[in-house]
């Protein structure tokens, strides 16, 4: 979708050429207390302030003046044309406006926005062409439709968006703070939201591609709907340094499925479940609090980075690779599939207990954990014959606090363990004895007994070519 429609930094590139092009002036043109860019160019058809009948049918290039004061009821822009909105233009009465054929353009400064008013809402739809509104202050309640084309919001100061329906075409959103949006419904659509902060309570989205960077999304509920987040995706899915917070009242399950794949860098889902049904996972830097990840009917899912407070995990019919991760008071459910981990922690709390639940696995190991520790009372449960665990240069330090009175069948290579753990297990050169490490930063003492205690074989060694340390800061992965 993306390579059909132009997105907004390249509308910005051609509109800024245009008006070079066109511009019979930079003179400017003193307008009440405030002084405006002349908005004077050449071709294009001047509209006198005031009021203007409607409906206003736009069919060649046309411009709104910089400064002025105009009352619309609906325009239509069609055959083409261009409708150009100068730089602190003031717009009131009953405007909505349609782009048939042709671009819409508000250019807004940050020095002289251009303000939309009335006493009841507008509408702003796109059928074919492109409609950019950079640096608009719009003061009524907003719907925004799109079929076919491409609209774009940038630096806007927005009341609230009632609903936004895009079917085969791009909305972008771009520095616009605080916009409360009450529906977003897409179909084959491509959504991008950058550098934005955004409050939602419904998103339905079938096969729709959807972005956002520098953005926090915050879904709630509405006075009389609850909130929901809904995507089936058509190609990606890609969160970078983005938020996402549910303030509903229930626990919110944002479901991202289907087809396609999901790329998560540096970004942080709060207080509400991400459920990833795709064909590609890949996450690199993750924070989840009171949340959940879960991975379901995925061939490939890498997860480096993650850190979850309080959350939960569920992988299913998924072969996932857990690199770099500290879960505290965090619990997993593998269901028939594949979970390798490398230097990772599972930490719990004196209060709280991690759980640990393991589904059977026809023909392999559950869980591989590799160079990790497991600190903290800990329940460990199969749900069916034949899940297992291997545990190879990992700690498990878990306290008399734990169960396992349904253990999967459990495998320890090199591993410092307490002895009644070991006893439930097969331990190849492991040893029970305290160690040494600290539960906050998860190093080990100097006099640990866990130094250059892992897998003797090359492989395995640590980054300096010495022989494996135990737990998160030993291996080639070492923190």
């Amino acid at each position: 979708m993306r390579h059909l429609v132009p997105s907004v930094r390249w509308i910005r590139l051609l509109t800024g050429l245009a008006t070079l092009q066109v511009c019979a002036c930079s003179a400017e043109e003193e307008l009440g207390p405030r002084t405006y860019p002349s908005s004077v160019y050449d071709g294009f058809q001047e509209v006198a302030p005031g009021a203007v009948d409607a409906p206003f049918s736009v069919t060649s290039d046309t411009y709104l003046r910089a400064g002025a004061d105009y009352q619309l009821g609906h325009v239509v822009v069609s055959r083409d044309a261009t409708l150009l909105v100068g730089a602190g233009a003031r717009i009131s009465g009953r405007p909505s406006f349609t782009c048939q054929s042709g671009t819409i353009r508000f250019l807004g400064t940050e020095e002289h926005p251009i303000v939309v008013n009335s006493s009841q809402g507008t509408g702003i739809g796109v059928e074919d062409g492109s409609i950019l509104l950079e640096h608009t202050d719009i003061r009524i309640p907003l719907r925004l439709r799109v079929e076919g084309g491409s609209l774009s919001l940038a630096h806007c100061v927005i009341d609230s968006v009632t609903s936004a329906n895009v079917r085969e075409g791009e909305l972008v959103v771009e520095f616009c703070d605080d916009v409360r949006v009450g529906t977003i419904e897409a179909w084959t659509a491509a959504i991008q939201v950058d550098e934005s902060s955004v409050m939602v309570t419904t998103v339905d989205c079938s096969r729709t591609t959807w972005s956002s960077s520098g953005t926090e999304i915050t879904l709630r509920d509405s006075p009389d709907q609850e909130a929901e987040f809904d995507i089936n995706l058509l190609a990606r899915f890609d969160l970078l340094q983005t938020t996402l917070r549910s303030e509903s009242k229930d626990r919110l399950e944002i479901r991202i499925g289907d087809a396609g794949s999901a790329s998560i860098v540096d970004s942080r889902v709060l207080n509400c479940g991400l459920f990833l049904n795709l064909n590609e996972v890949r996450v690199d830097g993750l924070e989840l609090r009171n949340a959940g990840l879960s991975v379901y009917r995925c061939p490939g899912a890498i997860l480096n980075d993650v850190r979850a407070d309080s959350s939960g995990f569920s992988f299913g019919d998924a072969e996932v690779a857990l690199r770099g991760a500290r879960l505290t008071d965090s619990d997993l459910l593998i269901n028939h599939g594949l979970l390798v981990c490398h230097n990772s922690a599972f930490v719990a709390t004196a209060e709280e207990e991690t759980e640990l639940t393991i589904g059977a696995v026809p023909g392999g190991d559950a869980i591989l954990l590799e160079n990790c520790v497991v600190l903290g009372p800990v329940t460990l449960a199969r749900r069916d014959a034949g899940a297992s665990v291997v545990l190879r240069n990992s700690i498990l330090w878990v306290g008399s606090g734990s169960d396992f009175r349904y253990p999967p069948e459990l495998r320890f290579e090199f591993c410092d363990a307490d002895s009644f753990l070991l006893a439930l297990g097969e331990p190849i050169e492991c040893v029970s004895e305290a160690p040494e490490i600290d539960p906050a930063s998860l190093e080990l003492a100097p006099t640990s007994p866990c130094r250059d205690r892992g897998d003797w074989r090359p492989r395995f060694n640590d980054r300096d070519g010495s022989r494996n340390d135990l737990g998160v800061f030993g291996g080639p992965g070492a923190w």
